[in-house]
């Protein structure tokens, strides 16, 4: 785990992936090249994240008092910046569905976990301390979320 940001937030996570998928999915592409060759690949870390295999940012809440609004903001600026860099277009609908799911009536004291996972299928799943918010599904938001 480490110090991740989100916007001007800073958490403290990881990212996690299902071994056995990741190691079918790049056993596909990579299975024969050596430590170096991976090191210095360029596309390996691109080819992961935007495989359609389970992985999950785990992140917990370092601060307290952290408001679910800034949480909300800091994805709509870091998510948002993203989808419009790759993608081209304006998804404002797209990153309003995804940050919809971070109501207000949800507190977060300090050590609270946020988790972003995503599925198979290309379904993002948003949960806060165990309890499922939200998902959506959407390759386009899968593959420009960036885990």
């Amino acid at each position: 785990m480490r110090f991740l940001h989100v916007g001007n937030l800073v958490f403290f996570g990881g990212v996690y992936a299902n071994g056995d998928d990741a190691k079918k999915f790049l056993s596909e592409k990579y299975g024969n090249l050596s430590a170096f060759e991976l090191k210095n690949s360029k596309d390996f870390n691109n080819d992961l994240m935007e495989a359609d295999i389970s992985m999950t940012v785990r992140l917990q809440i370092v601060y307290s008092k952290l408001s679910i609004k800034s949480i909300r903001s800091a994805y709509e600026e870091s998510v948002g910046s993203r989808l419009q860099k790759f993608s081209g277009s304006d998804n404002k609908e797209l990153l309003q569905r995804f940050t919809s799911q971070f109501k207000d009536e949800y507190k977060l004291p300090r050590g609270s976990l946020v988790e972003l996972s995503k599925e198979p299928g290309y379904v993002v799943k948003t949960i806060i301390d165990g309890k499922e918010i939200g998902s959506m599904e959407s390759s386009h938001y899968h593959r420009y979320h960036r885990f």
